[in-house]
């Protein structure tokens, strides 16, 4: 997202703004977190997973024991939890798409995230012709297909297509639920098919995870930032040097 802020039309702002996604959208508009401070290592991910109860749907770090929850999504990326609405995110026919940008792919087949980076860029080809609700609907997409429901084939669900469409309804949304059974389900089906599979809001264990441990310390002067994804950088979260001699080291 940073790397294309200075193209994309001020009034998207405006709509993105108005949406329960702004304070997940903020921090990268106003420069607070930039791409690179929420790049994962999957080798960080995976050793966090061995510790993964599917069953219990807990992760179990010797004696501390917990499951993330919805309030964990609401306190880590500000996605509200006060509505009940929860719309599908496993329809994988095109069907009836309500003012879709334009996204090149076959009804029979889910858009992949090239395709959502490559309506993104031609909309913001020629910025004063730039259809600024269209551009934050593919914002959204992005945000969905890289972040919250992001999983190994990097697909979007036509059910999130659809919803990302429209803009204005978009926060009567339970989000904060529906990105926790996206996540359980992703995690339950890793462990069943390992580690053929990995689907949902992956960077969440990890922001979770720093904030339950004593890995690593948060960014200094963010203590007490919100959302609290802001106050962490994910990268290098384990020493692996000291890994090597404390495979234990996850526990802490």
């Amino acid at each position: 997202m940073n790397k294309h802020k200075n193209q994309i039309p001020l009034h998207t702002w405006a709509i993105l703004g108005n949406t329960c996604f702004w304070p997940l959208i903020k921090p990268f508009f106003v420069d607070i977190m930039t791409e690179e401070q929420i790049t994962k290592k999957e080798i960080d991910l995976q050793l966090i997973l061995k510790h993964y109860e599917s069953d219990t749907k807990e992760f179990k770090f010797g004696k501390m024991v917990k499951k993330i929850t919805p309030d964990d999504v609401k306190k880590f990326l500000a996605s509200p939890q006060k509505v009940t609405t929860s719309p599908s995110t496993r329809r994988k026919k095109k069907g009836s798409i309500h003012s879709s940008p334009s996204i090149s792919a076959n009804a029979r087949m889910l858009p992949q995230k090239t395709q959502v980076s490559k309506a993104l860029m031609d909309e913001l080809k020629n910025n004063s012709e730039a259809n600024p609700a269209h551009v934050a609907s593919l914002l959204i997409m992005s945000l969905f297909v890289s972040f919250l429901f992001s999983n190994s084939a990097s697909k979007i669900t036509w059910d999130l297509v659809n919803v990302a469409c429209k803009v204005k309804d978009i926060s009567s949304y339970n989000w904060s639920l529906i990105v926790i059974q996206f996540l359980e389900k992703g995690l339950t089906k890793h462990k069943k098919d390992k580690p053929v599979t990995l689907s949902g809001c992956l960077l969440l264990i990890l922001y979770w995870f720093l904030d339950n441990t004593k890995a690593k310390r948060c960014i200094a002067g963010r203590e007490r930032a919100e959302p609290t994804f802001t106050k962490w950088s994910i990268q290098n979260i384990f020493d692996w040097q000291t890994y090597k001699s404390n495979p234990r080291l996850a526990e802490t």
